[in-house]
């Protein structure tokens, strides 16, 4: 539809599909590859070295990327990828929220909660 036209576009009709139906029924075609797969494959082939010291290493391109990873957290102490690091190690911290209240005034809140929460009762 053009741009404040009321006039929708013969080309793309709406409602084109019945709910419940597939916009692509046949799935996609037979030999095809997604990116995913393709990035995947490439990351487990080896690097191919250039320096003829680190030619026996034969490291995959995964390895690589991993040891650069690390030699920006250490070598280059980068805090972003030290912390991303331990993100994927332990996962994302827990959230504490301090309210600096005291245990009367924690147990109150938890009953006005509590009574807040209770459906009232109707005879």
């Amino acid at each position: 539809m053009l741009k404040g036209s009321k006039h929708p576009n013969p080309q793309n009709p709406p409602h084109r599909f019945k709910k419940g139906e597939s916009g692509n029924p046949n799935g996609r075609p037979k030999g095809t590859v997604s990116i995913t797969e393709l990035i995947r494959g490439k990351l487990r082939e080896r690097y191919p070295e250039k320096d003829p010291k680190k030619f026996k290493e034969k490291k995959s391109y995964v390895e690589k990327i991993i040891d650069t990873i690390f030699h920006n957290a250490i070598e280059a102490k980068d805090e972003k990828t030290l912390s991303k690091i331990w993100t994927y190690i332990d996962g994302q911290p827990k959230a504490t929220l301090d309210i600096g209240a005291d245990k009367e005034s924690l147990a109150e809140l938890t009953n006005f909660f509590r009574n807040v929460a209770k459906p009232n009762k109707q005879d």
